[in-house]
């Protein structure tokens, strides 16, 4: 009998507990990004609603595009397209966000 069997499932091990330690760093790191990327939003909800003004538009309707918010996201914070788009998905989890098809703004205040 040989060690081979015994070293590959050790080695399997080793690279699944490397794994989760990974999903969980990444995991609070998106969490930490919450409050920047609030602020990026607001950022660009802000220029919509001047732009609503301009126009006499209702300034409730301001809202901004999906890839507009991940672009902001990438460029301003160097994130990953896929830590954006994460960070887009944990925001509307937890309803600070609020994303209707392509659109996203902040929950309607009741």
């Amino acid at each position: 009998m040989s060690n081979i069997s015994n070293h590959y499932g050790s080695n399997n091990r080793d690279f699944v507990a490397s794994r989760e330690a990974a999903i969980v760093r990444f995991k609070a790191y998106i969490s930490s990004m919450h409050t920047p990327g609030l602020n990026a939003l607001g950022r660009l909800i802000l220029v919509r609603e001047n732009n609503l003004r301009k126009v006499n538009g209702d300034v409730k309707n301001a809202a901004v595009m999906n890839s507009e918010l991940i672009e902001a996201l990438v460029s301003d914070h160097r994130m990953s397209i896929q830590a954006a788009g994460e960070l887009i998905a944990s925001l509307n989890r937890s309803g600070k966000i609020f994303c209707f098809g392509r659109f996203i703004k902040f929950p309607e205040e009741v």
